[in-house]
């Protein structure tokens, strides 16, 4: 019982993040709760600047216009009534800045209260052959809508 209990007491701490920075602490209008949010790193090359680029959108469902009721033309022929179209709206888009966050010849480095933390490095993708993120999971960005107050957090290991 008890090596049960210290293995579930390790998992649990490990598992924990050791700093929860808040990025973005915004308004959007116009959002709900079914709005996306789409978090991303970026680093800047020439600056080695990091930043967090923040999208919000929501999909609607349009329907196409027709003369007269939806479904019948002038002559009073009736058709099968239309299928939705979704349509994806931007709501929100920015770009923030990170503090702490840099690029030390090819790794990204967060330094924060507890010390240096590697984040990944940036490398080169094979297939396309341009520059990439590869992430090694001791950084993560969760964004999180409720109402119409955006919150984007840093969570580093």
């Amino acid at each position: 019982m008890k090596k049960l209990l210290l293995a579930f007491i390790i998992c649990t701490t490990s598992s924990a993040y050791a700093e929860v920075i808040t990025v973005l602490q915004e308004r959007v209008y116009g959002a709900s709760t079914f709005s996306q949010v789409n978090t991303k790193f970026y680093m800047n090359t020439t600056t080695g600047e990091g930043n967090v680029t923040v999208t919000v959108t929501e999909t609607f469902d349009s329907y196409p216009r027709y003369p007269g009721p939806i479904g019948c033309d002038q002559w009073g022929r009736c058709y099968p009534m239309p299928t939705p179209m979704p349509r994806t709206e931007v709501l929100f888009e920015k770009t923030v800045p990170v503090k702490n966050l840099n690029l030390v010849d090819t790794r990204m480095i967060f330094s924060g209260s507890n010390g240096d933390t590697d984040c990944g490095y940036l490398g080169r993708s094979r297939v396309l052959n341009r520059p990439t993120l590869y992430l090694n999971g001791n950084c993560k960005l969760t964004g999180n809508i409720s109402g119409d107050e955006l919150t984007v957090k840093l969570l580093v290991q």
